[in-house]
């Protein structure tokens, strides 16, 4: 397959399909003050800046939100967007996300995301 060829059909495979012009962004600790809950994965925004670098946002649909990723979790979606049946996975609401809190090595409080598989 010729790469412009492939080009499109990724850029194309990528577009989650949902509108968030009137979504909100919000922090991971926003959603963390729901509780202990397993929220779905509608899809992913990847977006670069000078500062950060590559990051990604969740599309939340539940919360009407774009939630930002912490960098750390960059290689794993970069797998995730590149195969085919996870794309579709997470198009259809298999794929969730728990938001967790933890200490840095500094003593602040900490927030990130662990994926998890749900039924379709």
């Amino acid at each position: 397959m010729k790469l412009v060829e492939r080009l499109k059909r990724n850029a194309n495979r990528l577009n989650f399909g949902v509108d968030t012009k009137d979504f909100e962004f919000k922090k991971l600790k926003e959603i963390a003050e729901g509780g202990d809950v397993v929220n779905v994965v509608n899809g992913f925004i990847k977006y670069t800046t000078e500062d950060n670098g590559t990051q990604y946002l969740i599309i939340d649909k539940a919360h009407k939100a774009l939630v930002n990723v912490p960098t750390h979790r960059n290689a794993l979606i970069n797998e995730l967007l590149q195969e085919t049946d996870a794309v579709d996975i997470i198009k259809a609401g298999g794929l969730g996300y728990r938001v967790y809190s933890y200490k840095s090595k500094y003593g602040s409080e900490c927030f990130s995301v662990e994926f998890t598989d749900l039924d379709i």
